[in-house]
This record gives C-alpha cells, structure tokens and sequence, in this order.
C-alpha cells in the first residue's frame, strides 16, 4: 500500500537528483512523494522534455518472490496499456544490483489520488452524480479487467490506488496484488499459502469474507472485487468505511449500516447492498455494476459501452418493465457482428467534471473486450456449449467400437398419428431405414407400423 508521505527509511543510495535511463526513456529524478513497503515514488521530468512529468517507481527486490511480484505488476499492465481508466506505463527495466534487483516503471503521473479528496472533504458531501461519475471511471478499468481470459483479479481495490490522470479521468494503478487463480482453496497447504498471500497483498477494510474465512469453502475469484467495490461505493458517498479494518466478525456477519444522511437515491443504496453479499455467487458481476451505475446517471451523460470496450458485441439494457419486481436488473446483452469499434467519447460529462473537486477533459479508449462472454452477466443470451451429453441426444461411438455385427437403435413408439420428417416426406411402412458404410444385419431392422391396422404396440427390433 502506498502512503503519500515523505519518504523514511531510504536505501543508501537514493535516487533524488539522479537522471536515469529507463528502456527509451530518460528522466530525471526529483522528490519522493509516496512509499510502499518495498517500493518508493518519485516525481521525474523528461530529460528531452523538462515539462513532461513522469511517476517513477522504484521497487527493491532482494528475493525472487519480490521479483515475481514485480514481474506479475509489469505484465498486467502492459496488457492493459491504452485503457483510459488504467495508469499507463511509459517504460520499465530490472537492474541487477548483484545481491538485489532494482526494478524501474516510469508511468503516468497522476497528481492526485481519490483517498486525498475525500480526507479533504470534511463533511461537504458529493452530489450523487459526482459519485456516480468517480464510480463509473473505476468500473471501466475493472470490467477491462474481468473481461480478459482468465479474468484478472485486482484484489486491492481501494480508494488509495484511484487516481486522478491530468485528463480528468479516474485511474486505477498499483497491480501487484492481481491474480487469475481462482479456485477454492481447500488443500492445508493450499490454504496456508494463500492465508499468507491474502494477509500481504491485499486491505484488511475492503477484504471479502470469502478472503477472510477460506473454511467457507467458497470460490476465490474476481469476485473479491465486487466486494471491494461495494467498499468504495460506501467510503465514496458516507466519506467512511463500511467495516473497521480488523473487523474480521463485522465483514463475516455483514454487519454495517446505511447512514441517514446523506440521503442517496435507493437505488445507489441498494447498488451497495447487493455488491455487499456475503456470498460471492450471490454478487452482481462487473457488467451488471457498470450498467445500473451508468443508468443513474442523466441521460446526456450515459454511454452506451463501459470505455476500452470492443465494438464488436453490443452491450444494451433490457426493456422497461422486462424485469419482475424485487428482482436485481440483469441486464439483456445482443450480439451484433460486423460493427466498428465505438469511441469512447466524454464530451458529455465535461461540464460535470468541472465542478468542484477537480475538472475533466475529453478522452478516448478502446480495447478488446476479451472473455467478456464468461461472465454471469451473458448467462441469460450466451449460448452454452456443455461438454456433457444432453440426455436426448444420441450417443455417438467411434468406428472403433463399430467392430459387432449388431447395432443397437432405440425407437419410441407413435402415438396415433403418421411419422413424418421435416420436409414433409412420409416413412411408409416397411421401408428400411439404411446408413452409409453400415451393414444390415438379419438381426438389425425398424419398422414404423400405423396403429389402425393393429391395436397390438409395435414391434421393436435389436433390443
């Protein structure tokens, strides 16, 4: 976790003052201006050009689990590079230190950061569209997440890692935490680790339960992220957390409450509840977030896709009233094939991002919109491949096993009336039914017989 404070406890050989190269990059380096447990921020200018600002990451590692994590940090964000909501990386380079390895990331700097906005808020609370507008900047990055294949994690959603890009974007930053192993932990050892794991890298406030008790015996998956999500939705509108830190009892229980004041519409509230469920399987998926936030919003600021969205399958609400009452809106997903990719335009919400706190600018973003198909949120539309066979289906044998000189064929019986096929051609009676590259047997026939000539059930054969 970063913490925006002067930087205590540097390494002997500090990088302020220094300029260095970074792949095609070269910065000088200027203050520190946050620092983690193993990593430190500084400020840098461009050597070629003094006004552009870079953040630059400093991260010590002095083991290879360090140096995984760092390497894991770097991968997901070059798979995400080009998405508006995400911090871009400009450049990167590990540098073998002989007993160490210093790793570098020059990347976008992001002035200020969404934890510093709202500690500065005192008990000027923002307006619902304010929320909605910071809140849906957020999910964008996350739904561009949980549509690759295997759907990434970010396990350390907070209000610490939003920041805000000199576009006027909100961007999400700080990938070290991420993972696409989701599995129910239910080995001891399996357990031990992942305990440990869960205890480094992620935030004891926006922990899901599922995180917290692996004895659930519940699924570890992108889920954690609704949840954590619920957390910052809640932290955003009532300027506090949901749940004290170390609440383990509290998060278990569901144990919070939706204050009186300020008062939201119900529907942002009940938004909150629902990401809030104890049970992961009982969480809207991303897709489904993103859409109720963006129907909040007025009309003049929806879009029509989360931004970094493909246009190649159109994503639209259901109808009015398609939805039964008390039912969490699910929304309704239609493929078109053959459609441009749709920019992602923020015209619209310029007037609104001018407003205090902070101000806007128009930005674009596209990107593929990956395993977008795999979430629950295209249940209800995707057609579904199961690998099982369905019960009324043949089974189909292999030539190899076609070696017996019977065949087996199971034939129902008509019930009063004629067979016909499907272009209105009738099986008469007595004709046989022949495949290619198949004998027929003596023992091998069927028979279609008309009940009017015999009250007796057909006769049924190579049974």
């Amino acid at each position: 976790m970063w913490m925006f404070k002067s930087f205590a406890g540097k390494e002997p050989a500090s990088l302020e003052g220094r300029t260095i190269d970074v792949g095609n990059v070269k910065v000088h380096v200027r203050n520190a201006i946050a620092e983690g447990g193993f990593s430190c921020i500084y400020v840098a200018t461009d050597v070629v050009q003094p006004s552009k600002k870079y953040a630059l990451k400093h991260m010590i590692c002095n083991d290879d689990d360090l140096l995984d994590l760092i390497m894991k940090e770097i991968s997901v964000l070059k798979l995400l590079r080009g998405h508006p909501n995400v911090v871009a990386l400009v450049a990167h380079t590990i540098l073998d230190m002989g007993r160490r390895k210093d790793a570098l990331l020059v990347m976008e700097f992001c002035e200020k950061s969404l934890v510093t906005l709202l500690e500065n808020r005192g008990s000027g609370y923002f307006e619902e569209k304010q929320v909605l507008l910071i809140f849906r900047d957020v999910c964008n990055a996350v739904h561009f997440m949980h549509s690759q294949s295997p759907p990434i994690a970010h396990r350390d959603l907070k209000a610490e890692n939003v920041l805000l890009g000199p576009d006027g974007a909100w961007k999400l930053c700080d990938f070290g935490s991420t993972s696409t192993n989701h599995k129910c932990f239910d080995k001891p050892e399996e357990m031990g680790i992942e305990e440990d794991n869960i205890r480094k890298y992620t935030t004891p406030a926006y922990r899901a339960p599922e995180m917290w008790d692996l004895f659930r015996r519940e699924v570890i998956c992108e889920k954690v992220d609704i949840w954590a999500l619920g957390c910052l939705l809640y932290r955003i509108c009532f300027l506090k957390s949901a749940f004290d830190g170390e609440s383990k009892l509290q998060v278990l229980n569901g144990n919070y409450r939706i204050p009186d004041v300020p008062k939201y519409s119900s529907a942002m509230t009940d938004l909150i509840k629902d990401m809030l469920k104890a049970s992961p399987n009982t969480r809207p998926d991303i897709t489904q977030v993103w859409f109720r936030v963006n129907e909040l919003l007025p009309l003049e600021l929806q879009k029509h896709l989360p931004d970094g969205s493909s246009g190649a399958v159109e994503m639209r609400p259901p109808p009015s009233g398609s939805q039964d009452q008390g039912v969490p809106r699910k929304t309704a997903l239609m493929p078109r094939r053959g459609v441009a990719s749709l920019p992602s335009s923020r015209e619209s919400e310029k007037e609104m991002r001018q407003t205090k706190p902070f101000q806007d600018a128009p930005k674009t973003g596209r990107g593929a919109l990956g395993a977008f198909w795999s979430t629950e949120h295209a249940n209800d539309s995707a057609v579904v491949d199961n690998k099982d066979p369905h019960f009324d289906e043949p089974i189909k044998q292999s030539a190899s096993t076609q070696n017996r000189n019977t065949s087996v064929c199971k034939v129902s019986p008509p019930r009063e009336r004629h067979v016909y096929l499907r272009n209105q051609v009738r099986i008469e009676q007595g004709d046989p039914v022949k495949r290619p590259d198949e004998r027929t047997g003596d023992d091998f026939e069927i028979k279609f017989f008309q009940e009017t000539k015999q009250s007796s059930s057909p006769k049924e054969t190579g049974f």
